[in-house]
């Protein structure tokens, strides 16, 4: 893995990867969208419009293209070593049809990170939120990102992070070093064990019954992170 440059964190909504982001900001990583702000309602707004093929979908990859090119002609004219945005839709499809050849062609050398998390934590976190998805339009969104996934696994351009298990047992730490990045004493605090809501066993063996592709899909993910 390449010890500098751009990073991209990819993930579903709901997965951790805020949390993973403030870390790796935290270790040196320099957030585009904090430093330049967003352009055009920035990358998700164009993932939104392509998953649910809404407004001006079909102009999305433009807005993408053009962000990723300012913000990596930005961060070498500041001279960043490390710099990196979090993007919650750009593997779900069709976003990746038309994200995933802007990304590898705007941004050619990116390190990847997806961020994951049990499918039915995910969907808890969002009830919690009061907002409207079902726990089956949720399974479909989350479904949908599993073809990107593979494709970056398989060509072994991204690194796997699995919510909350790799900040608990520590590997996030890895994680970081292969990024080229040193951990500092302040990173420690920004994962909080105690703030973390996970399910029991028995709600997980009853969600597994219930949605048997979902589950296997995430443990066949999440063992890259072993």
């Amino acid at each position: 893995m390449k010890k500098s440059g751009a990073i991209a964190i990819f993930c579903h909504w709901r997965t951790g990867s805020s949390m993973l982001k403030d870390v790796l900001v935290s270790c040196g990583m320099r957030d585009c969208h904090h430093e330049f702000g967003l352009i055009h309602g920035g990358i998700d707004g164009a993932g939104v419009r392509l998953y649910y093929q809404i407004e001006d979908y079909k102009d999305a990859g433009k807005y993408v293209a053009q962000m990723l090119a300012d913000y990596k002609e930005r961060a070498d004219k500041e001279g960043f070593k490390h710099y990196g945005l979090k993007v919650n839709h750009t593997l779900q499809a069709p976003g990746w049809k038309v994200m995933g050849p802007i990304f590898k062609a705007e941004w050619p050398d990116a390190r990847y990170i997806i961020s994951i998390r049990h499918p039915l934590e995910i969907v808890k976190s969002i009830e919690r939120l009061k907002i409207e998805p079902v726990e089956d339009d949720i399974m479909r969104s989350w479904m949908s990102t599993i073809s990107a996934t593979d494709e970056l696994l398989a060509k072994r351009d991204a690194r796997v992070v699995v919510y909350p298990d790799c900040f608990v047992a520590g590997r996030i730490k890895k994680v970081v070093r292969e990024l080229g990045m040193t951990w500092p004493k302040a990173a420690d605090s920004v994962f909080k064990a105690s703030k973390i809501n996970t399910e029991s066993l028995d709600d997980r063996k009853r969600f597994g019954d219930s949605h048997p592709a979902e589950v296997a899909a995430f443990e066949r993910i999440a063992s890259y992170a072993k």
